[in-house]
């Protein structure tokens, strides 16, 4: 499904780079992506989908620091 208007993508543009933002500090970055989508015109589960499949990612590398960090705090000591 193509987005319509210029106007729309903008927005999207933004929403997204929040929403990436707001995903790799604490989560939660569908709250914004999802109605977006919706506002322009996609069914709902595309939409679901297509906002998962693109925060995916971050989620991903997020976990691997969130490991990393976890195991360099436990060999100093710091965490038990």
């Amino acid at each position: 499904m193509a987005i319509s208007s210029l106007t729309q993508q903008i927005l999207l543009f933004f929403v997204a780079m929040l929403a990436g933002t707001l995903n790799s500090v604490a989560g939660g970055g569908s709250f914004f992506t999802v109605p977006m989508l919706i506002f322009t015109s996609m069914p709902p589960v595309q939409a679901n989908t297509t906002s998962t499949v693109a925060l995916w990612p971050g989620s991903v590398v997020y976990s691997g620091k969130g490991v990393a960090g976890y195991v360099t705090l436990k060999q100093t000591g710091f965490c038990s």
